[in-house]
């Protein structure tokens, strides 16, 4: 079996991984990018690999996503759509990069940007950016704005599940939805 891809991406603190933790679907293995790209760096958290240079933040997306571009099976992939430093949009991959990956959909886990911010000031196991809600409405956007061209650029489908506070198992019984649609 080639290897088929769905993204799940999300602006830090929407809620993604979590949402992901309630998905199971057999035969769907759920990866994250960050951890992937942790191998080929000698940093110990994702949240560490923003302070990489571009030139090596972009190197060490490439070696992973080539690794994983060698597997087979359907896979899930847990990521960015881009990555925040400063002022700073980097895209969380090329559409080249995702060619390699049998890219079937993509699914944006969004919610409001207060509800972000309080997710990311009660969330201690992480090392994330102090953001306004300005700061974070418009990184949802440059989010949503990269989801686009990649969807149109490559011809697949996106889909955006709201994780609304208290509703984590309504977006993760609509995530996987989604994804059990895509993989037919």
């Amino acid at each position: 079996m080639a290897l088929k891809t769905i993204v799940v991406a999300g602006t830090p603190g929407a809620g993604k991984s979590t949402v992901l933790s309630k998905v199971s679907i057999p035969k769907v293995k759920i990866v994250n990018l960050g951890d992937l790209m942790l191998r080929y760096t000698k940093l110990s958290d994702r949240d560490s690999l923003r302070s990489l240079p571009i030139k090596e933040q972009i190197k060490t997306r490439y070696k992973a996503i080539n690794d994983l571009s060698k597997k087979s099976g359907i896979f899930v992939v847990d990521t960015h759509l881009t990555v925040k430093k400063n002022a700073q949009y980097l895209p969380g991959f090329s559409t080249n990069e995702l060619k390699k990956l049998g890219l079937l959909g993509i699914i944006y886990i969004d919610a409001k940007s207060e509800d972000i911010i309080r997710r990311r000031q009660k969330d201690k196991t992480r090392k994330r950016e102090q953001e306004s809600e300005d700061e974070i409405s418009m990184q949802r956007l440059a989010n949503l704005s990269i989801m686009a061209a990649i969807s149109t650029e490559l011809n697949v489908p996106f889909f955006i599940v709201s994780n609304n506070e208290g509703e984590l198992e309504k977006a993760a019984e609509e995530a996987s939805h989604i994804i059990k649609e895509l993989i037919l």
